[in-house]
């Protein structure tokens, strides 16, 4: 299914491309449906204008090619950027309404006007990192829009934070797809580009142009090889947003373009664990996959990174459970200890003998049976999900030696209230030793169910530790 969805779109950006250069002059001329309202911004291929969509009644963005290259290559390289821009029918893409010339000769495309900031924006707004945390929705937004691009055989090659618009209701925005490559579609590959959006020209190499900002550039891009671009690629750059949401900066800041270009290619960026030593340890290592040098140490697919982040989120809603469990463990397992000290000296001080313990020669028996379960439980990482039959034995054990006292102690009391007419002192001492012994049978319960609960408590925290770091290494 997305071989075949990539193979269409492919050949349909192929056969426009190839009319792209000759036919806008015969695309109905936009004046007449637009009436220009002010500039929005400019970029290396052209600027966005604000207008009014006369035919609708409402606010539209529109692009247009600047005239400096508005070449053949230049017309293909936009014609491409507004194809790609319309067929990708996304929440995360803006729609497009229509694409021609306007009286100037210039060719441009309409589309839906979001309103906002754009991410740099609203990173640069955010000075500590519970601030920058805020957007963490906004990158999996950006990655799950760039997954479903990937379907279609495109890839952005120009992601950053200036080209995502973060709309006042939530949206998040991918602009810019102007030097996309469609996988199949060899024009887009084959077309010169013109400068990026800082107006920096692009720099050559023996393998091709290389093509993007080098801010959040993968190795095989800045390398300027066209060949080894892929899904991967853009699954880098998102990794470079990420890395400025934990840091506050941009992977190769502050430096020149040829130093930036030259880390690049090798991804010698500063380690993020110095540089985000505040960040969780899960959401440095998602980055730090997204941002491998080599491509097959990366997350294979931008869904796949979104996946990740979006599980790290949802953990951090549920981690204060998780610590509690934690905790709870703590605390058993020290519990365990010293019930199996102090209570085990005191029920084998009271009889010499399996034998004169009667009931509690028994119950340790559930325990080794309950803590047996718990070292399978630990061994198999939870795979037979032992532990409510574990806590289940627990709960047995402990109501069985109660039981064992409720009826001890029936039995002590008739037979001090059949000695006390007799002999009230050696009533009371029958009351005194039978009490001691009925209550034996309720200590050794206590005792095996505390034991027990100590190996419940410590396979509960090795496997949610166990999970906690496959899940980083996922």
């Amino acid at each position: 299914m997305k071989d075949d969805a990539s193979a269409a779109f492919a050949e349909t950006m192929g056969a426009e491309l190839e009319a792209a250069a000759g036919s806008a002059v015969d695309i109905p001329i936009g004046d007449r449906r637009y009436a220009i309202r002010g500039v929005l911004g400019e970029g290396g291929m052209g600027r966005v204008l604000e207008a009014d969509d006369r035919q609708f009644a409402r606010h539209v963005a529109i692009k247009q090619l600047k005239a400096d290259i508005s070449g053949e290559d230049g017309r293909r390289r936009f014609a491409l950027e507004a194809l790609v821009t319309g067929h990708l029918e996304h929440p995360g893409v803006p729609p497009v309404y229509e694409r021609g010339v306007l009286s100037d000769g210039l060719p441009f495309y309409a589309m839906r006007l979001v309103r906002g900031r754009t991410l740099a924006e609203a990173m640069g707004g955010a000075s500590t990192l519970a601030e920058r945390m805020k957007l963490l929705p906004v990158i999996v937004r950006v990655a799950q829009t760039l997954a479903f691009a990937h379907e279609r055989g495109v890839i952005h090659r120009d992601i950053k934070p200036e080209n995502i618009v973060v709309g006042r209701h939530g949206e998040s925005v991918v602009l810019d797809w102007g030097i996309a490559k469609v996988r199949g579609a060899a024009l887009s590959d084959s077309m010169a580009a013109p400068g990026d959006a800082h107006g920096k020209a692009a720099h050559s190499t023996r393998h091709g142009a290389i093509l993007g900002t080098p801010l959040y550039m993968a190795p095989e891009q800045a390398s300027g090889d066209v060949s080894a671009i892929d899904e991967r690629t853009d699954v880098f750059a998102i990794g470079g947003l990420l890395y400025q949401l934990l840091t506050g900066s941009a992977p190769y800041a502050d430096l020149s373009v040829v130093e930036t270009i030259t880390r690049a290619t090798s991804a010698s960026y500063p380690p993020l664990d110095d540089k985000a030593r505040e960040a969780p340890q899960a959401i440095r290592e998602i980055c730090k996959k997204a941002m491998a040098r080599s491509p097959e140490d990366r997350y294979a697919t931008a869904g796949a990174l979104a996946d990740a982040l979006e599980t790290f989120s949802a953990e951090a809603v549920v981690g204060k459970h998780s610590r509690v469990i934690h905790h709870l463990a703590d605390v058993a397992t020290v519990a365990g200890v010293l019930a199996l000290f102090i209570g085990g000296a005191i029920v084998f001080h009271e009889a010499s003998s399996f034998k004169a313990q009667g009931f509690s020669a028994w119950v340790p028996f559930a325990g080794i049976v309950g803590a047996a379960l718990s070292i399978v439980e630990w061994r198999t990482r939870g795979r037979y999900r032992l532990g409510p039959l574990t806590l289940g034995l627990i709960l047995a054990v402990f109501l069985c030696g109660l039981a064992f006292t409720v009826t001890a102690m029936e039995q002590v009391f008739n037979a001090a209230r059949a000695a006390q007419p007799m002999d009230p002192n050696h009533a009371s001492l029958i009351f005194f030793n039978g009490s001691h012994e009925a209550l034996g049978g309720l200590s050794s319960a206590s005792i095996t169910a505390a034991i027990q609960a100590m190996f419940w408590g410590a396979a509960q925290r090795s496997t949610l530790l166990a999970k906690e770091k496959a899940q980083r290494k996922a």
